[in-house]
């Protein structure tokens, strides 16, 4: 079973929070609110943290009777750099290091102010589940195909100060 988090996107608008389930099939919702967000806090995805606006979100929590810890951030700014890629196939354990090194060639970037992470969107040459047939060889995979994202450090430690 998936344990909880606390969803949290900060719009120039609004502050929605939601307390779901992580990383489940079938996510559940347990408690939702949103907020006014106030003026001035947010800037191209850069949160101004201030003690009004910390304040507000920990009454509203204790009032939903959210008590979860983890949270997961969703981030608009138009400085968070994404891209496709295709890397050769390689054990899982080694995909982060192989994107790590040759980030800078991936993004026109300095990349050593930047935080970077990847997701599998397919693994390339191995057969859909639904044809693959007992008692034949599976084919072997021959790469990956990857959604890498590269983020400022600066927007990232905001939102962890948050």
């Amino acid at each position: 079973m998936a344990g909880k988090v606390l969803s949290i996107e900060v719009g120039y608008a609004l502050t929605k929070v939601c307390e779901m389930d992580y990383r489940a099939k079938k996510p559940r919702v347990y408690h939702y609110f949103s907020v006014p967000t106030p003026d001035g806090i947010l800037a191209d995805g850069m949160i101004t943290v201030t003690e009004e606006f910390v304040n507000l979100l920990k009454t509203e929590m204790a009032n939903n009777k959210m008590r979860t810890k983890d949270a997961v951030f969703t981030i608009s700014s138009s400085k968070i750099a994404s891209r496709e890629i295709k890397i050769p196939y390689c054990k899982e354990s080694n995909i982060g290091n192989l994107v790590k090194m040759n980030l800078s060639d991936y993004f026109p970037i300095d990349v050593s102010r930047y935080l970077s992470a990847y997701s599998i969107l397919e693994v390339e040459g191995a057969a859909p589940a639904d044809e693959e047939e007992k008692g034949k060889a599976k084919p072997k995979p021959t790469g990956y195909r990857l959604l890498i994202l590269a983020a400022p450090e600066d927007i990232i430690e905001s939102y962890k100060m948050l």
